[in-house]
């Protein structure tokens, strides 16, 4: 944290411009696994509203999903999530 740094610039940090989506991640106890909710459509308009707030996001949709999952499966949660990505 001491090292994190906002310049006093940063147009989100006074006016709020981003984008993020809320993402639900439901637990299954009969298969052991998260089921992430529409993933790929969370994702799609995420790459939406950063190309149209010309945020540049150096991943693919197949990048952003593969690492959104691989996340969800190493944080060892056996119970409901909510996934925030924002940009």
């Amino acid at each position: 944290m001491e090292e994190a740094k906002v310049s006093i610039t940063t147009h989100a940090l006074h006016y709020g411009t981003g984008i993020f989506e809320g993402i639900r991640g439901n637990w299954n106890e009969k298969h052991g696994t998260i089921y992430i909710f529409r993933l790929k459509e969370h994702l799609q308009r995420l790459l939406q509203g950063s190309r149209i707030l010309m945020i540049d996001l150096p991943y693919s949709l197949g990048e952003l999903c593969h690492i959104v999952s691989d996340l969800v499966g190493k944080s060892g949660y056996k119970e409901d999530v909510y996934i925030r990505p924002l940009a």
